[in-house]
């Protein structure tokens, strides 16, 4: 599998312990953490996270490089997470850059679930 096609279908976004209070002065943004998994890691030279105030592409879209963290052997796929400033409100996706420079296409775009530690995710059948 190439670089361009980053697994999507067990991206999640949960809610992060935050680390102290400089994300708190930013209104509603606040640390989130971000798990992805990628089928060819060993091609990954890093991982941008995007966060757009709307569900895809806008002017506004906002870009983090997180690297490329310790990832974690789950079968074929590897495991990565990352904590970036997200507000609640805003959307999320993943590309992963190879090691010839080339940029992947975003993963799907996914909303931040409002959470709760201890709180079901509750999904309408």
């Amino acid at each position: 599998m190439t670089i361009e096609r980053i697994g999507t279908a067990l991206f999640t976004i949960a809610l992060a312990v935050a680390a102290g209070g400089s994300a708190a002065a930013q209104a509603d943004v606040e640390p989130h953490e971000v798990s992805w998994m990628h089928p060819s890691p060993g091609q990954v030279h890093h991982f941008i996270v995007s966060i757009s105030p709307v569900k895809g592409p806008s002017e506004e879209v906002r870009r983090i490089d997180v690297g490329k963290p310790a990832g974690e052997s789950t079968g074929s796929y590897q495991f990565f997470t990352a904590t970036v400033p997200i507000d609640e409100a805003e959307f999320v996706s993943i590309s992963a850059v190879g090691r010839n420079g080339l940029t992947s296409a975003p993963s799907d775009w996914h909303g931040v679930p409002p959470t709760r530690p201890g709180q079901p995710q509750v999904v309408d059948p």
